[in-house]
C-alpha cells in the first residue's frame, strides 16, 4: 500500500460507495488499482479487514445485490447515513489542507 495512509483509504472506499453504490470487496479493490493506473493494489488482507471495520463503525452496511454471475457469493456493502456524513466531513477536511499547499 505504500504511502497510502489507511485512514486515506477508508475515505476512498467512503467515496466510492457514495458514488458507485453498493459494491463487493474485490470490485472495491480492482477499481482503485484501475483508477490509479496500478499505483495502489489493495489485497483482500487490507480490503476486508478495513471493510469490517468500516462496518463495525456503522459507515457502512451490508447490502442486497442480485448477481446473474455463477461463482462464489460476493458480499456488497453499502454506504449508511452516518457514513455519508462522515465522509463530508473529511471532504471538508481535505479541501482545507488542500487550500494549504495550493
Amino acid at each position: 500500500m505504500g504511502s497510502f495512509k489507511k485512514s486515506y483509504l477508508s475515505i476512498v472506499i467512503l467515496g466510492l460507495l457514495e458514488k458507485r453504490g453498493a459494491m463487493y470487496g474485490l470490485e472495491i479493490g480492482e477499481l482503485i488499482q484501475s483508477r490509479t493506473a496500478g499505483q495502489f493494489k489493495l489485497q483482500a488482507g487490507t480490503t476486508y479487514p478495513l471493510l469490517a471495520e468500516l462496518q463495525k463503525k456503522g459507515l457502512i452496511e451490508p447490502a442486497q445485490q442480485a448477481d446473474n454471475i455463477r461463482g462464489p457469493i460476493r458480499k456488497y456493502v453499502k454506504l449508511t447515513e452516518e457514513g455519508r456524513e462522515a465522509l463530508d466531513q473529511e471532504k471538508k477536511h481535505l479541501l482545507m489542507l488542500l487550500g494549504l499547499i495550493l
